[in-house]
């Protein structure tokens, strides 16, 4: 009865699966807690808001620069004793005590005029600068979406893999105690005994392991969570895949919106544009500046003093320096025009190699579907007929062997096809904030 029990049993691992593990952690609030919680996310977050302060940089620059300004001072002179007397008309005068107050305030500005337009060109980099951050971003996000998918998927592999490796064990235990029985009566070899105990040892073991890798894919998935606790993590099981594989995508459409190949041309524009401005620094620069305030002997002084002019200057020799720059920064062009090219070959290729393992993922769940189905049928024929004495042990458990086989394939190629989803998804630029959306 017991070996007549192993497939059956195993027909219904999904329900025994269901109760142990009955989370409630889904996908979608995996997603919400990373958006939230994600060191990676908060990281690459923090880094777009540097770059957003840094884009108001040169804009600053071009503004007025308006400064106020206060001061008061006082200063004496205090003879000592033995100061020398003065003499008037013969009367002796002893030194007196001086004593002098100085207050002013005002305001002082200046206005940029003309500088080659180098500041232009700062505040077109920056914008660049400011664009590349956010693909950055959005490269980074795509990241963590698929890292997190894929821990995800490890770890309902992992839970699955807990319930299945039990199941075994308690399998091959009773086979061996079926056996040993047997061996008892007479019925079975010593070879076939001893080969059922190592059986049972080898379940035992994978069952400790899978409980181990459970734990293991539990701190995983919980580091992408960005949770410091990670013993009540348990998901709710679904793999289903939302992405369809039935018709070929259009490359040339996904290539035109890939956070790859816009970045690297953002990179382009943002080189251009400081080549410009070191070319444009070597331009005579003119400022307009003024100042307004008062300044007097009493505290609140009545006295106005203002002033109001041009500021132009112009470098005349740097010792080649301004020439450095120019050329550093033209090689930076060319760099960035080669890293672009080299950039649109690698996210097509990226995007080609993810679609067909993505399908190849699709078929071979498929096939691991059938070997399953195939295996089932198989392992109750040969209960059947082991039970009944037409094939003898070795073929029996050759063929039971196979659909424990079987069954730890479908769960791998079921944890796979999400992961390479998730790739496929990351390629074409999914991001968590897509998710939700």
């Amino acid at each position: 009865m017991a070996k007549k029990l192993f497939p059956a049993l195993l027909l219904i691992f999904s329900a025994f699966s269901a109760s142990l593990f009955a989370g409630d952690l889904t996908w979608d609030l995996c997603v919400n807690e990373a958006l939230k919680n994600s060191l990676s996310l908060i990281s690459a977050r923090e880094i777009l808001n540097q770059a957003r302060a840094a884009s108001w940089m040169p804009v600053s620059s071009a503004l007025p620069q308006i400064s106020a300004s206060a001061s008061g001072s006082k200063s004496g002179n205090e003879p000592g004793v033995d100061a020398t007397p003065t003499i008037l008309n013969g009367i002796s005068y002893n030194p007196a005590n001086t004593y002098d107050e100085n207050y002013s305030y005002g305001l002082t500005a200046k206005q940029l005029i003309f500088d080659g337009f180098d500041n232009t060109q700062q505040i077109l980099k920056a914008s660049e600068d400011l664009k590349a951050a956010e693909l950055n971003y959005k490269i980074a996000s795509s990241q963590v979406r698929y890292n997190l998918k894929q821990s995800y998927a490890n770890l309902m592999k992992a839970q699955r893999m807990v319930v299945i490796t039990g199941q075994i064990y308690d399998l091959r235990t009773k086979q061996y105690g079926d056996l040993k029985l047997r061996y008892g009566a007479g019925t079975e070899n010593k070879g076939d005994l001893m080969y059922s105990e190592a059986d049972m040892e080898q379940a035992k073991f994978e069952q400790d392991q899978a409980v181990r890798d459970l734990e293991l894919a539990k701190l995983d998935f919980g580091n992408k969570l960005g949770r410091d606790k990670t013993d009540d993590i348990v998901l709710k099981e679904d793999f289903t895949t939302t992405e369809n594989s039935d018709k070929d995508p259009d490359f040339d459409a996904l290539m035109k919106t890939n956070y790859s190949q816009l970045l690297a041309a953002a990179q382009v524009r943002s080189a251009g544009y400081a080549l410009g401005s070191t070319i444009s620094s070597m331009l005579p620069t003119a400022y307009l500046d003024g100042s307004l305030g008062r300044g007097g002997s009493e505290l609140m002084p009545q006295n106005t003093q203002w002033s109001f002019g041009v500021d132009i200057s112009f470098s005349i020799f740097d010792g080649g320096k301004s020439a450095a720059q120019t050329a550093q920064a033209s090689a930076a062009l060319s760099q960035a025009k080669a890293d672009e090219k080299s950039s649109d070959q690698q996210a097509l290729y990226t995007l080609e190699n993810s679609w067909n393992a993505f399908k190849d993922a699709v078929l071979t769940l498929a096939v691991q579907n059938n070997y399953l189905i195939a295996d089932q049928e198989r392992a109750k024929i040969a209960d059947a007929q082991y039970t009944t004495g037409l094939i003898v042990f070795n073929d029996w458990t050759i063929i039971q062997d196979s659909l424990v086989s079987a069954q730890k394939s479908f769960v791998a190629a079921q944890a796979q096809l999400l992961i390479s989803e998730a790739a496929w998804v990351q390629a074409k630029g999914g991001t968590l904030e897509d998710d939700i959306r």
